[in-house]
């Protein structure tokens, strides 16, 4: 099947627009983002070099606000290591976002705050002076007098 031959080139599908995107900020040294991808040796899965089987493989996008997002972002593009994430998924996904494990389950430190009620920035604050990150999300916050 030709690049063409697929039908979602002329004019680009939203899915077309993303594999390509993915692709030229991989391989691309020059590309603005090459510092986050080919840089750092993010590549994608041969696969995944023929349009085909990248949407075969990732589907169509369930919303126009979702994107593609790695799960493991030290991990290449892949079939086991894509979805298609909302913006608000994506920001928990981030390198510089904390992750810890409870009971077996790992979150990042807003969503343990979520569960425990209690404020992200004391967490952290709490983490980085060393108190452990279990007591750090669980431990109510004090009241001010």
């Amino acid at each position: 099947m030709s690049a063409k031959s697929h039908g979602e080139s002329e004019p680009p599908t939203t899915e077309y627009r993303a594999w390509k995107a993915m692709r030229d900020r991989c391989r691309d040294p020059e590309h603005q983002s090459a510092q986050y991808y080919a840089a750092r040796g993010i590549r994608v899965c041969e696969r995944w070099s023929r349009f085909e089987n990248f949407l075969a493989d990732m589907g169509r996008k369930p919303t126009p606000k979702h994107s593609i997002d790695r799960i493991d972002n030290d991990g290449d593009y892949g079939p086991g290591n894509c979805r298609w994430a909302t913006p608000e998924e994506q920001s928990r996904n981030r390198r510089n976002v904390h992750r810890i494990t409870i009971d077996g389950k790992t979150a990042t430190v807003a969503e343990w705050c979520a569960v425990y009620g209690v404020n992200p920035g004391a967490a952290m604050a709490r983490i980085y002076r060393g108190m452990p990150p279990m007591l750090a999300v669980s431990t109510p916050m004090r009241r001010r007098r």
